[in-house]
């Protein structure tokens, strides 16, 4: 992936938002899935499975940034208007 990539993730609100990786910089996520949620809520189920026992101020600051490039929009898949 190169900087300034936007990532679209279908069906955000299962199992794939768990599945989390290295990310370029400048790059934005946006979750669509039917569910409907707040942006706070997405933003918590995003990161519900990073580990931070210790609650490490440098793992903290990571899962905010993390949280910063997600967007979430909510719709149907058989509506193009949705989209």
């Amino acid at each position: 992936m190169r900087d300034n990539t936007i990532i679209v993730v279908f069906g955000a609100s299962g199992d794939l938002a768990k599945k989390k990786g290295y990310l370029p910089t400048d790059v934005k996520i946006v979750g669509y899935a039917r569910t409907k949620m707040d942006k706070a809520e997405f933003h918590s189920r995003a990161v519900s499975y990073i580990k931070n026992p210790d609650k490490d101020a440098a793992i903290t600051e990571s899962i905010q940034k993390f949280q910063d490039v997600l967007t979430y929009v909510d719709g149907n898949y058989d509506d193009g208007a949705a989209f």
